[in-house]
């Protein structure tokens, strides 16, 4: 039987982590804690991603403190950008598609929004 320590562990090179409620507390408060630990990530050379429901620019601050310099993954993952929030990728759901997920959204009475790449168009 092999042990745990002769086995080959994969180093990690890259962690990924939610905004709100996993980054950040309930409250939108980056912790220090958290800070200190994205710095010894970056320190044990572990490249740090954040992702969000949020669009690229709500997650600023949070960019800003942690000194990212990895990409962004806004809207659930539906934008892609650098840090200084330049579009790399953009993953668009077709029309019919959004106009479903809209009426549906309003007929369950449940908070719906449709972005554009200009800007909110709509909510619920």
């Amino acid at each position: 039987m092999v042990s745990l320590s002769e086995r080959s562990v994969p180093q990690i090179k890259l962690v990924i982590a939610d905004v709100d409620g996993t980054l950040v507390t309930r409250d939108k408060v980056l912790t220090p804690h958290a800070i200190d630990a994205v710095r010894k990530l970056r320190e044990a050379d572990i490249r740090f991603v954040i992702t969000s429901g949020r669009p690229p620019k709500g997650v600023k601050m949070i960019v800003d403190a942690l000194q990212l310099s990895e990409l962004i993954a806004g809207f659930n993952g539906g934008v892609l950008t650098t840090p200084d929030f330049k579009t790399i990728a953009v993953r668009l759901i077709p029309p019919d598609v959004a106009r479903v997920a809209l009426e549906f959204s309003d007929q369950e009475q449940v908070g719906g929004l449709l972005v554009h790449r200009y800007g909110v168009v709509c909510s619920g």
